[in-house]
């Protein structure tokens, strides 16, 4: 498979913009765990496209061999170790209410159920859930459908998944009035998401075919998504939202932007891609060394990004003014320092094995990314 090093750029923008989130300095943030979901779609879309011609067995087992190792080894390995640790000392004491759905990938739906408490040290993983209940059904879709089916398959998508997310928060609301609920249990939602997934493989089947520049397109839909989100908070606040939210704060109930609001979004995320696909200055830029490295361990990053945050604050707390800046160059440098050693030593491991069994025996057929 081709590798693109500027997809790995978009990685770490995705990445970046999570902690910058977390850290809350950018109130919008959060839409770099939509760029994540976007760029799955591409990703295991083009693999996929390219592994078709295999017989189905031999599809199957390749893709899940590749998608095991790459996720399963560090995902399973925090959670043993934090299983060791609530054995020893019995925190984080939310583990015993969460583990079940740690281990089986739905903490997703944990979220759904009223009163779910969030922890640092996991609650971050419903993405992960998500993805992974992706990865379930995708495969066969893609194998067993002909080319028009999976265009139905994605045009139905993306037209229907606005429609769950209004039932979604309705729903919500009768089950409690609390809008923290209600917006959560919307982002959460499997189905409220698909959209994303089918956003990005959409571009991969279509960019051949897009018409114009993808700066063009990079462009629109970034004056699109400010737009958007500035017409949500003057309809429902009476102004525009001058700050880091942009008027996409998390959960996003305003004017009913959590309905659209999501699409804009993951129109904007495959913008982006289309972007770094192509030879241009951004693509370039998304090229450099720095970009493509923290795109590489992007992956450990998310998941320890939010323990590492809250070790630091338990050691220091959180500073003001030029403390502040200190202290997040000194969280950002020791999160990248203990993913590249995890990445090193232990996720390399892992990642070497993936073509010893079920690799082909001859080219594919397309070659558009790299996972």
């Amino acid at each position: 498979m081709k590798y693109v090093r500027a997809l790995d750029g978009v990685r770490a923008i995705a990445i970046l913009l999570t902690i910058l989130f977390h850290y809350t300095w950018v109130s919008c943030g959060w839409i770099g765990v939509q760029l994540f979901f976007v760029l799955s779609g591409f990703l295991i879309t083009s693999v996929l496209l390219s592994d078709s011609d295999l017989p189905l067995v031999s599809y199957l087992k390749r893709f899940y061999w590749r998608r095991t190792l790459r996720i399963f080894p560090l995902y399973f390995g925090y959670l043993l170790v934090l299983a060791a640790v609530y054995a020893a000392t019995r925190q984080p004491a939310v583990f015993a209410r969460s583990w079940a759905y740690l281990f089986t990938y739905t903490l997703n739906f944990q979220r759904l159920v009223p009163g779910f408490v969030n922890s640092p040290f996991f609650g971050h993983f419903w993405s992960l859930a998500l993805e992974e209940q992706f990865y379930v059904v995708w495969p066969l879709a893609i194998y067993l459908l002909a080319r028009r089916g999976r265009l139905v398959l994605i045009g139905t998508l993306l037209i229907l998944c606005p429609a769950i997310r209004a039932l979604t928060a309705v729903i919500a609301n009768s089950v409690s009035h609390n809008a923290y609920y209600v917006g959560q249990a919307v982002y959460s939602f499997t189905f409220s998401q698909l959209d994303a997934f089918a956003t990005g493989a959409a571009l991969a089947i279509f960019r051949e075919k897009l018409p114009g520049r993808p700066m063009t397109w990079l462009a629109f839909t970034t004056a699109a998504l400010v737009a958007g989100g500035q017409f949500a908070t003057w309809l429902a606040r009476g102004h525009l939202a001058l700050n880091s939210g942009l008027g996409y704060e998390i959960n996003m109930l305003q004017s009913g932007l959590h309905v659209w609001g999501y699409s804009l979004i993951n129109l904007w995320s495959a913008a982006l891609i289309f972007t770094a696909l192509d030879d241009n200055f951004l693509a370039r830029r998304l090229s450099y060394p720095a970009a493509v490295y923290i795109g590489r361990i992007s992956y450990g990053m998310y998941l320890f990004h939010l323990p590492v945050l809250a070790g630091m604050g338990a050691l220091i707390g959180r500073p003001h003014g030029l403390g502040n800046l200190l202290a997040f160059g000194a969280y950002l440098a020791a999160l990248v320092a203990i993913c590249s050693l995890v990445y090193r030593y232990y996720e390399s491991y892992f990642l070497g094995m993936k073509d010893r069994l079920y690799g082909r025996t001859r080219p594919a057929r397309l070659s558009l990314g790299k996972v």
